[in-house]
């Protein structure tokens, strides 16, 4: 759905953001959609019960990922 910038200037919104629309007595009603804050975690927790037994299994799962040269913009 496209909305006109001056529309989107009154809604203090920018191109690309999510609206919350609602239909009331035949006229749209958009807001701003409510933005939920991602939880972040640190690698410790990320990692905590996981095993060297783990990992190498994981490694030896993803090993044909890792060969190659770089193909786009990754760092290598």
């Amino acid at each position: 759905m496209t909305i006109p910038s001056n529309v989107l200037k009154r809604l203090n919104v920018e191109v690309g953001a999510s609206l919350e629309l609602d239909v009331n007595d035949g006229a749209f009603i958009a807001r701003p959609a409510h933005k939920t804050e991602r939880k972040r975690y640190a690698l410790v927790d990320l990692l905590r019960g996981v095993t060297p037994k783990m990992m190498s299994k994981l490694n030896a799962g993803t090993a044909s990922a890792r060969e190659g040269k770089p193909v786009g913009r990754e760092i290598a």
